[in-house]
């Protein structure tokens, strides 16, 4: 079963169970969320193509993304857009 949009399929709920979206860059089974991160993410440059984000009225203001540096190796980062305060809990 698959949901397309323009010709395109989006979404589908594949015969092993798995929900895949994204072209097969987002995953859910029965193992938890699988996102597949870009092979490099420039030396920190933020790639929002493949990644955790979180919005507020339209916009961007924070992300997490994983991927492959070839300086650094393996990268998880977290970035905060437009940083207005710092809070500590």
């Amino acid at each position: 079963m698959s949901g397309y949009n323009g010709g395109v399929e989006q979404i589908t709920l594949d015969s092993d169970g798995r929900l895949k979206a994204g072209a097969g860059s987002v995953t859910l089974d029965a193992t938890g969320v699988k996102i597949t991160g870009g092979t490099s993410l420039g030396n920190f440059v933020p790639v929002l193509a493949k990644a955790v984000r979180w919005d507020s009225s339209g916009s961007t203001i924070g992300f997490l993304q994983g991927g492959t540096d070839p300086t650094y190796g393996n990268l998880l980062e977290l970035y905060a857009l437009t940083i207005t305060a710092v809070r500590a809990i």
